[in-house]
């Protein structure tokens, strides 16, 4: 069984890539490098590789590789949306909603 920091982690990238979807919103902007950036300043060894990919993903605006590398359900994946600036793309209001929503689907389980 996944942790409960896992399954919101997975709801945030999901609500989020809906979002840029939907509202056409690209990811190779300033602010989300500039926060991949000091994400890079606050990880060691492997996690590294992890944030050059980002590096690429970003700067490629490619969503439908994005979107695979954060839906997915391997190590991989969870250490991606663990380290991913996408979240910033929420409002508070909404980053509240999946904090909800996870608390619900917890709940159920």
């Amino acid at each position: 069984m996944r942790s409960n920091k896992y399954l919101r982690q997975q709801i945030m990238h999901d609500r989020v890539m809906r979002k840029i979807r939907r509202n056409g919103l690209r990811v190779d902007t300033p602010e989300l490098r500039e926060h991949l950036e000091w994400t890079g300043t606050q990880v060691a060894g492997l996690n590294h590789e992890y944030v050059e990919i980002w590096r690429s993903l970003l700067s490629g605006n490619d969503l439908d590789r994005i979107d695979m590398m954060v839906s997915g359900d391997g190590d991989i994946e969870g250490e991606m949306r663990n380290l991913s600036p996408l979240p910033m793309l929420l409002s508070p209001d909404e980053r509240m909603s999946v904090l909800q929503d996870a608390v619900a689907v917890e709940q159920s389980l």
